[in-house]
């Protein structure tokens, strides 16, 4: 016996009781398709990351500086014959290992000038002030100066290079009856390291010193990421990567290695780029010299384990021109995917500029690094700012932030699944 369900056709031309077998059929599948991609969005939300840290690092500059150190009764008569006490040193008052050469001037005259210096007469002989050089420790060379024939490392002082004069009777007749005469010490130093004595045209070698200079024990300190919730770690000295930079001289060439790992359990790539920071410990007066540091007299080569160069330039990064290549810092760098636990090295050589000028020591200036991480999994973070799609999730100082598309996606197929099942409980009733 056969029969048929009955039906009715709408003005449309449709037959209610199929309608409503395909709608039982559609709409479970409609749901699903809608369930599966909140779902899916939700977990595309959790797919990509980055993670930034920076670290402000510090380089100083030593400082050559000393003091002529004198014992001397001033403003006394003297008599001819008759010996007179004047110690004569110098004293290291930088922090950094020096040459000394110091050269004597003497002058009579009649009157003293405003400074109270003597106003040279040159038709009076000075050969007639005899002075007891000790020669021991002092070399006197043909440029009229008298070396120290050491190094004279901070805070030390030198043996006298004299400790008095006489006037020779003999010598001094009657035209230099109340006149006035000085003897005149001018002294001057050299660092001892990166062959500063090559500005007075000599080296240790010609002048019969051996020196080998301060022993840099290299320190290694380490960048480390742990995930993307507690981002990196900075193992060094208050955060500073740049243990080997301090106390630096003209000529300095310095080197050091610096290990990036990963200690996240996925695989992550890691940049490096440079950033402005202002000079908080500089004064008004030090502030350019503080600048030209950065960008005229201290350059760095910064090469990966494998010896490829990653930037080479001024130390500050070079972040003032609009550059991608290994010339700035401007922009991160890769420095290559890590797996987890993976351990990389960064080689740092820095080099002070010979011509550097005395308004450059005994500085201190700082240059701010930035380290970027990125799931590796997704190239939805392009850290040259470019986006391309995906969720980017940034972890600073432990707050997370969603994009808005995915937001978007996960909202809109929320309310796409809500009202699906409840026209689907409509279309049972």
């Amino acid at each position: 016996m056969q029969f048929r369900l009955p039906t009715r056709i709408d003005k449309r031309g449709v037959r209610f009781g199929e309608n409503s077998m395909k709608k039982r059929i559609v709409i479970p599948v409609l749901c699903l398709i809608s369930l599966s991609l909140f779902l899916l969005s939700g977990s595309l939300a959790f797919a990509s990351w980055y993670v930034r840290s920076d670290t402000l690092n510090k380089l100083t500059t030593s400082a050559v500086a000393g003091q002529v150190m004198e014992e001397y009764e001033q403003d006394r008569t003297v008599y001819p014959g008759a010996w007179v006490n004047k110690r004569v040193q110098v004293k290291n008052t930088g922090n950094a290992d020096v040459m000394v050469r110091v050269h004597i001037d003497k002058v009579w005259g009649s009157r003293r000038d405003k400074n109270g210096r003597v106003v040279p007469d040159p038709s009076l002989n000075t050969d007639n002030i005899k002075i007891s050089f000790h020669t021991e420790k002092w070399l006197l060379r043909d440029d009229g100066y008298y070396y120290y024939m050491a190094v004279l490392a901070p805070g030390e002082t030198t043996p006298c290079l004299f400790d008095g004069f006489t006037v020779d009777g003999k010598m001094t007749t009657g035209k230099y009856k109340n006149k006035n005469a000085d003897i005149i010490v001018r002294m001057e130093m050299v660092q001892a390291e990166y062959h500063g004595l090559s500005y007075w045209g000599t080296s240790f070698a010609e002048l019969g010193i051996s020196y080998k200079g301060t022993e840099h024990i290299p320190i290694m300190t380490t960048v480390e990421f742990n995930n993307p919730t507690d981002g990196f770690t900075f193992t060094a000295n208050g955060g500073d990567l740049f243990s080997e930079f301090k106390d630096l001289v003209r000529g300095d060439c310095r080197s050091q290695f610096i290990s990036v790992a990963n200690n996240w359990d996925r695989k992550t790539e890691i940049f490096l780029s440079a950033e402005y920071t202002e000079q908080s410990f500089a004064t008004e007066d030090s502030y350019k010299s503080i600048i030209d540091l950065l960008h005229k007299y201290a350059t760095i080569n910064i090469t990966d384990q494998y010896g490829t160069l990653i930037y080479s330039g001024p130390v500050y990064g070079n972040t003032d021109i609009d550059s991608k290549g290994t010339d700035s810092m401007k922009y991160p760098i890769s420095l290559g995917s890590f797996l987890p636990g993976e351990v990389k090295y960064l080689n740092v050589s820095l080099y002070i500029d010979t011509n550097m000028g005395d308004s450059c020591d005994d500085l201190l200036a700082l240059v701010k690094w930035v380290f970027t991480a990125q799931n590796i999994s997704t190239d939805s973070y392009d850290p040259y700012g470019n986006s391309s799609g995906g969720d980017i999730y940034t972890f600073l100082t432990g707050e997370q932030s969603r994009p808005i598309l995915y937001a978007a996606i996960t909202l809109i197929s929320g309310i796409a699944f809500v009202i699906l099942i409840r026209k689907n409980r409509k279309s049972k009733i």
